[in-house]
């Protein structure tokens, strides 16, 4: 048995964020990641802490060796003998090779054979006189690593490098005596711009170790990049390099030994960025990130040591992966720091528009770019692109960090850097407002150059709109003020509306902050199938956030939720007849009044479960259905004597008479929040949609009618809540945004109150939104708009109902009939049979003889499906939705058409229960107000002309 081993790795893993993100919430392990480690001779692959988890890529002829063995046990080691010496990233894959052979041919083999993520490299040329004058070259083989960084090989990969023992080894002008001055002690291949050169420090000091290489390498570029631990000042600090421990990690025969060494260093950066990977993976859709990402990541969150700011010893400081991986997960949740694009031409320059919201105590944005090999050995600069990063403050412009090469102590200064690939500026307590973050292809000879860019604080790309720039800060406040239980504001109905806020965006339940809120909701499961506290309101949005994930585990609770909503709907269970303006409507629940505002939220619960579960939905004609019930309730809200058999409604003498807007609810002479029966908009808009879940189609005269209330007392300022009281007017702001978000858009409405209310809108909630990403309701505590979590859920959930759905999506539309088919996006283009003119779109026809559309470029807007037919005869029409390959929604619809009759369909695509949400109506014959542009020509060929009236039905006698 070894003997007890001393346990300084059980110090350097922590010290770099191994444990905690090892750890729950993280849980990371560098699972599915795959690491070459490039060392003298084979990875021990029996070794317990190993085993099963490293494959020989050759057999070395130098057999198993020890140095590449302890490279493996820091980054990979499973502390199978000895928990407290697992490695950074115990569940990686270990390809081990020798550096005995060709490293073109072996890292192409390690590509291509085991597909390869990271390159680790503990090795280096060995410089001492008489050829001193390679220490800094940027010699062939460094070359050549920065073209397999840059996919040279076929694939983008990671390397990681040791940054050298050469401070103190006594040779080519290292003192031993002196070696805290030893400057410009980079050996090959180590000064590589591409690569990650790793110097070492002291593991529990965070001080500089005495061997560990300092740049400059020899045209000024700042190596090392970032540090980490590679030994132990023990109990001697004052003279460290005498005595002390090392780092213990695995050695051949399952046992553990001491090391220390920038070779020791490496690895725990090689581990880290494993782990990187992982997470990147895991919540960027499975997309890998570019080298210079991470290692943008790594130097942007690297907690500075030596001088402010880089320097020749520490470079940008030592590493920090649990800062590291909380970017990534930040720019997955919404905030947008990560950014990656290209420039394509000398001069050409992208911007970026950065908030600083007051009381921001630093600005911090990193540059890091993949950039084209050098020359070799000659002497000169290495750069080939140069791109510019500047910051454009209210008041003033900002320089990154550079250093001055002849003064290699000196600290670093801010200007212009036309030498290194990795840029930073840092601007402590930045003045608040917008700014601008500039990078500019100064000289980009080689073009196209991709680059990374990492900022503290949310970035607007210049392709963003500023609804999407809304959408993002939005998200990002919530993602910053969620609670560790999952919840915002320790409500249900607040967490699930800020659930379906992220899960619109594009986000899974996969995705750390929606699980969290996802098992709050959860964990809030009452017995009865119900969520929540406020029963029918919690329940009904708790259905949505589940269903939004489209996640079959949730099924159960979302059938039974629909079943508690169904329960408590005021019909003959409740002891009252559909008489009764109670009939049809839900409360806060069981036995509890009912009203309009909770009815919508139940109704688009129980349309959302019916969906997702794939139940048939009743009919409204269906009198044991919740929609023929809820019709009833609704029609009773309504300021309309036509549809409304209360009393109240045919009382001439109210203001409100006959003005076609909705109430809170109708029973008991009516009620409205806005006082008496008066009509006001929140909860007419709310009427309007809620026909609309019910199936009442937009024609009809209830729906018509709020329509034109809304018309008449909406200015397109949205200033208020119209209706409501003056003084009071603020009351439900933020639910009136989102409830007149949802009926225009499920009216396929665009101009009826202006001439694009949701631009009007939109506008009008970025400048209420603050600074930091949240709105709030201060002074109307009424309908609790104070609390600024339901606020920003209101909002948000407005705004994405005319978003661009997320990446991934599509949806099919398949016809069975003699008929034939025409799609038309919301732009007007359109795809038939050899004519398409939508991007994206595919017109098939399979081997039953259905025609098939399929859109991959979906829109935010209403799609039209028109149908001709060719022949008497029965069809079938689907519309389907999918994302990422598994189908979301399917909704059919079995009918007949005549020859040479049109039939059209409209399909409403929006974010409003997840990413892809899709409302279908139900063919109708088209009229002549239909197509506008139709052409009609006579089957009579004696006949001249056709006077056609504005309603009349086109049947055979028309062509287009």
């Amino acid at each position: 048995m070894p003997p007890p081993p001393i346990e300084e790795l059980d110090q350097s893993r922590p010290l770099v964020g191994g444990d905690t993100v090892q750890a729950a919430p993280y849980n990371l392990n560098g699972s599915n990641v795959q690491v070459l480690v490039y060392d003298s001779g084979n990875v021990d692959n029996t070794h317990d802490d190993l085993q099963g988890r490293v494959t020989w890529g050759e057999v070395s002829a130098r057999g198993i060796r020890s140095h590449s063995t302890h490279v493996a046990g820091i980054i990979a080691g499973n502390g199978s003998i000895n928990w407290n010496l697992r490695g950074m990233a115990p569940s990686v894959e270990i390809i081990s090779y020798d550096t005995a052979g060709n490293l073109e041919d072996e890292y192409d083999e390690a590509i291509r054979l085991y597909g390869i993520d990271i390159a680790s490299n503990s090795w280096g040329t060995r410089v001492e006189a008489p050829n001193c004058a390679l220490m800094g070259d940027y010699n062939p083989t460094a070359q050549l690593l920065d073209a397999i960084v840059g996919g040279s090989l076929g694939k983008d990969i990671t390397i990681v490098f040791s940054g050298g023992n050469e401070r103190n080894d006594n040779d080519c002008g290292t003192d031993p005596l002196n070696w805290d001055n030893n400057y410009a002690c980079v050996n090959p291949p180590k000064p590589a711009k591409n690569i990650i050169t790793v110097g070492a420090t002291y593991s529990d000091t965070d001080g500089m170790t005495c061997f560990s290489s300092w740049g400059p390498v020899d045209d000024g570029r700042l190596k090392p990049d970032v540090v980490a631990p590679g030994d132990e000042a023990n109990d001697n600090p004052a003279n460290p390099c005498l005595t002390g421990n090392e780092i213990n990690s695995t050695l051949p025969g399952d046992t553990y030994g001491e090391m220390a060494g920038t070779s020791m260093a490496a690895p725990h950066v090689s581990g880290s960025v494993a782990l990187m990977l992982q997470d990147y993976r895991n919540t960027h859709d499975n997309v890998d990130p570019w080298p210079s990402t991470i290692k943008a990541l790594l130097i942007h969150t690297a907690v500075d040591l030596g001088n402010p700011g880089p320097d020749y010893q520490f470079g940008y400081g030592r590493i920090n992966v649990q800062d590291a991986v909380d970017m990534i997960r930040d720019d997955a949740a919404c905030c947008n720091v990560i950014i990656e694009s290209n420039i394509s031409a000398n001069g050409e320059m992208d911007n970026y528009t950065i908030e600083v919201p007051p009381g921001t105590t630093e600005l911090k944005v990193t540059l890091v770019w993949t950039d084209v090999p050098g020359t070799p050995n000659d002497g000169l600069k290495e750069l080939v692109n140069d791109l510019d990063l500047i910051a454009i403050g209210p008041t003033a412009c900002y320089y990154p960090w550079i250093l001055n090469a002849s003064d290699p102590s000196a600290p670093a200064s801010t200007g212009r850097d036309d030498i290194n690939n990795v840029e930073q500026i840092v601007v402590p307590n930045p003045m608040p407002g917008t700014w601008i973050i500039r990078v500019n292809g100064t000289s980009v000879p080689e073009p196209i150059q991709n680059y990374s860019l990492v900022s503290s604080l949310p970035m607007k790309e210049e392709d963003m709109t500023d609804v999407e720039w809304s959408i993002e800060k939005g998200l990002c406040w919530l993602y910053h003020n969620q609670n560790p239980d999952g919840s915002w504001s320790n409500s249900v109905g607040i967490t699930s509306m800020a659930a379906l806020a992220f899960l619109n965006a594009g986000h899974t339940d996969d995705d750390p902050t929606v699980n969290k809120a996802i098992q709050y909701i959860l964990n809030n499961r009452n017995a009865d199938g119900s969520f929540g506290t406020r029963r029918t309101y919690e329940t009904s949005l708790a259905v949505l956030a589940l269903v939004a994930t489209h996640n079959a585990s949730y099924h159960d609770e979302i059938d039974d939720a629909r079943a508690f909503l169904e329960n408590i709907q005021w019909d003959s269970g409740e002891g009252i007849d559909e008489r009764d303006a109670r009939y049809g409507g839900f409360g806060y629940g069981a036995w509890s009044r009912p009203d309009l505002s909770n009815t919508q939220f139940a109704l688009m619960a129980l349309d959302a479960a019916y969906g997702e579960l794939g139940l048939p939905k009743p009919s409204p004609d269906d009198v044991n259905g919740w929609p023929y019930k809820a019709i009833k309730f609704i029609s009773r809200c309504q300021n309309r004597p036509a549809s409304n058999d209360q009393p109240w409604a045919h009382d001439t003498t109210r203001p409100s008479y006959n003005d076609g807007g909705f109430i809170y609810y109708g029973q008991s002479g009516g009620r409205s929040l806005a006082g008496g029966t008066k009509s006001y908009g929140s909860m007419t808009a709310a009427g309007i949609w809620s026909l609309r879940l019910c199936g009442v189609g937009v024609g009809d005269g209830r729906v018509q009618d709020g329509l034109k209330w809304l018309a008449n007392n909406e200015d397109c300022s949205f200033d208020d809540n119209p209706g409501h009281p003056y003084g009071q007017g603020h009351c439900f702001l933020y639910y009136y945004y989102m409830t007149l978000a949802k009926a225009m858009v499920m009216c396929f409405e665009d101009d009826l109150i202006c001439a694009d209310w949701y631009a009007n809108l939109s506008t009008k909630l970025a400048d209420l939104q603050h600074e930091d990403g949240h709105w709030v309701n201060a002074p109307a505590a009424h309908g609790q708009e104070d609390i600024p979590e339901l606020a920003t859920d209101f909002a948000l959930l407005a705004l994405q109902t005319r978003q661009p759905p997320a990446a991934n999506l599509w949806m099919s539309i398949i016809l069975a009939s003699n008929a034939t088919l025409t799609v038309y996006d919301p732009q007007g283009r359109h795809a038939r049979l050899g004519d398409i003119t939508i991007p994206g779109a595919t017109f098939e026809i399979d081997a039953e003889g259905r025609q098939i559309v399929n859109l991959t470029e979906l829109e935010a807007g209403k799609y039209r499906i028109e149908l001709k037919g060719t022949a008497d005869g029965d069809y079938s029409l689907t519309v389907e939705g999918y994302r990422d390959g598994e189908q979301t929604s399917s909704e059919t619809f079995e009918g007949t058409i005549e020859e040479g009759e049109y039939q059209k369909s409209d399909v409403l695509v929006t974010s409003m229960v997840g990413a892809l949400t899709i409302y279908v109506e139900e063919p109708t014959p088209l009229l002549v107000t239909d197509l506008p542009n139709v052409e009609l020509i006579s089957a009579d060929p004696t006949v001249t002309s056709i006077n056609v009236t504005s309603q009349m039905q086109i049947r055979s006698l028309c062509t287009r």
